[in-house]
């Protein structure tokens, strides 16, 4: 399946982010309203995914940030956090694909541009865990790719990072896909 997009940019002054709707009315306010701020004052990193034509048809938001051992759903999953309990994470704060384009499997495709940048992420500075914020109603969709409850806050999903590269080897080497 070819991406609907052809290139994945840092967001900046020139995206075009008015004419984005991913369907859901809190995501998309972010996104117009302060995904831009957000970036210029470092509190995030955010993409855009642009058709040919440069339109923005997808976009994810990363921070890293601490998180407590004990919000996570396993020992095993809290591995290699500190003494006190605390872990550096990656975290997807906000991710969003173009109402147009939802249902064609896109979202799939949009989840793996996501893990490879937490993988060239986690080459430069090292964490444990890819943490994500699920919109309400798409639980199942990151439960479907591997993504396990976090016991607080109520919407968090937590993946192991050594588990996230083993999938994109995987797929790499076409034995497996996102599915």
């Amino acid at each position: 399946m070819l991406k609907p997009w052809t290139r994945c940019i840092p967001l900046c002054d020139e995206s075009q982010t008015r004419g984005f709707s991913c369907g859901d009315d809190l995501v998309d306010l972010w996104f117009r309203e302060h995904a831009w701020q957000a970036q210029r004052a470092g509190q995030c990193s955010t993409h855009v995914c642009l058709d040919d034509l440069g339109r923005v048809v997808a976009f994810y938001s990363f921070k890293h940030v601490t998180a407590r051992a004990t919000d996570m759903p396993s020992k095993s999953v809290a591995r290699g956090f500190d003494r006190d309990g605390n872990g550096a994470v990656l975290l997807l704060c906000w991710m969003g694909l173009s109402n147009d384009l939802r249902g064609h499997g896109y979202g799939k495709l949009l989840l793996r541009e996501v893990a490879q940048m937490a993988r060239a992420a986690y080459v430069i500075a090292p964490f444990q865990l890819l943490v994500l914020d699920s919109v309400p109603g798409m639980e199942g969709f990151y439960e479907h790719f591997g993504f396990v409850k976090a016991l607080a806050p109520e919407h968090r999903y937590v993946m192991r990072m050594n588990r996230l590269i083993k999938i994109l080897e995987s797929m790499e080497h076409d034995t497996v896909v996102f599915e």
